[in-house]
């Protein structure tokens, strides 16, 4: 289950990033069997958290440096490559990304093993935003109930 979970993460922040819509990443899901509806509304929950988190710190503070632009240099660049920079700037006018989140990424893309990262790497580490969620919104606290959620 957790691999599923990882794998449906994956599918989201990829579809998000390539610009595709929910109703599509939804079918590629399905397409490929792995559509689980809890799971799945689960990595929607943490996705969108995500953006209310880093939404209501700029609006908390709309003079901190979280607010502003992050710009790769060319080292950076040559790093994680071009596509995968494209992605980047996607994510973060979407609001997935702050520069904080940014700074995070490339710190731990310089200690990823790996020479060339492929479009799968570069998603993992991106997760590993999803996470580290701001002290703002505790983990778990969505804001949005399903139909399979209980409430005792």
């Amino acid at each position: 289950m957790e691999n599923m979970f990882v794998k449906i993460l994956t599918k989201i922040v990829d579809g998000i990033s390539k610009e595709h819509s929910f109703e599509e990443v939804d079918a590629a899901l399905k397409r490929e069997q792995i559509y689980i509806e809890s799971a799945v509304s689960a990595a929607y929950s943490w996705f969108f958290d995500k953006l209310l988190a880093n939404k209501l710190q700029a609006l908390s503070d709309p003079k901190s440096i979280r607010n502003g632009v992050r710009f790769l240099s060319e080292d950076e660049i040559s790093l994680i490559g071009v596509e995968n920079y494209n992605r980047l700037l996607k994510l973060v006018q979407v609001g997935f990304l702050n520069p904080e989140d940014i700074e995070m990424f490339i710190e731990n893309v310089r200690f990823f093993p790996i020479e060339n990262l492929q479009s799968e790497d570069i998603t993992l580490i991106l997760l590993a935003s999803l996470f580290d969620i701001d002290k703002s919104m505790l983990p778990g606290s969505r804001t949005i109930l399903y139909l399979s959620d209980t409430i005792h």
